[in-house]
């Protein structure tokens, strides 16, 4: 699903600024030729790019062979599912990470079957010990391409 906002602006500033020489300078090759080729280009470019639910780019279709869905829940204080997609039979690496960039978790390292996956994490470590309240990451690796997400840990539902 493509979500266009209304406040983006893709390169309406040389549309609407005027045709003078002195505005455009020597970025005049920027301006669109008219208005109906700039709104061509800019639907184009938005639907070059595959967006989650949020409206956030994650990836284009024609570079990765596989999608990373954002947990669920998010937050949570249990358990969470991280869901992807892989288009072929691949090795694939999930891992977790911290905000430093530390390895917490490898969820997975192994070969799968084409089609929709999911993995659950329950806030422990490599060690089996919960981690700490905060963000963490979880990156997808296939083929030396990677995707990340980040999510919210919140030990005991956020209770002392």
């Amino acid at each position: 699903m493509i979500i266009i906002r209304e406040n983006i602006n893709i390169g309406n500033t040389y549309l609407e600024a005027g045709n003078t020489k002195s505005t455009y300078g020597k970025l005049s090759y920027l301006r669109p030729k008219s208005t109906k080729a700039h709104v061509e280009n800019t639907i184009k470019l938005l639907l070059s790019l595959k967006e989650d639910k949020v409206g956030t780019p994650i990836y284009r279709e024609d570079i990765y062979n596989f999608s990373l869905n954002q947990n669920i829940p998010n937050p949570f204080s249990n358990e969470t599912r991280i869901y992807f997609n892989i288009e072929k039979d691949s090795k694939v690496e999930l891992t977790i990470y911290n905000i430093y960039g530390q390895r917490v978790k490898m969820l997975l390292n192994t070969n799968l079957k084409q089609g929709e996956h999911f993995v659950d994490w329950n806030g422990s470590d490599s060690y089996g010990n919960f981690v700490s309240d905060g963000i963490y990451f979880y990156t997808i690796k296939i083929n030396n391409k990677r995707i990340s997400k980040k999510m919210i840990y919140i030990r005991n539902g956020g209770k002392n």
